[in-house]
């Protein structure tokens, strides 16, 4: 067998696979194919090495999906009366 190459990934490092547009860790290789998580966990997903390359650059590209969404302005900050529960009491008989 012979050694990885400089440009080999290797389990560990973090592939851009172009078909899907998606970035992930490499996990394995299996029967040619890259087994790919997702960078925060999730669902591994299968691809080919000739549609994968280095992750792009952060600022090009579309946003991260893991970016935290901004509040909106008019998502109220504490809850209403109309959305608090109905409190319950208890009847004894």
């Amino acid at each position: 067998m012979s050694a990885p190459t400089p440009s080999t990934p290797r389990p560990g490092d973090v592939l851009h696979d172009r078909r899907t547009g998606r970035t992930g860790i490499l996990m394995d290789v299996i029967g040619g194919r890259y087994y790919l998580r997702p960078l925060h966990g999730g669902i591994e997903w299968t691809t080919r090495p000739e549609y994968t390359g280095p992750p792009p650059s952060p600022s090009s590209g579309p946003p991260s999906p893991y970016r935290r969404a901004q509040a909106s302005p008019n998502w109220p900050s504490t809850p209403s009366a109309t959305t608090t529960p109905a409190r319950r009491t208890s009847s004894s008989s």
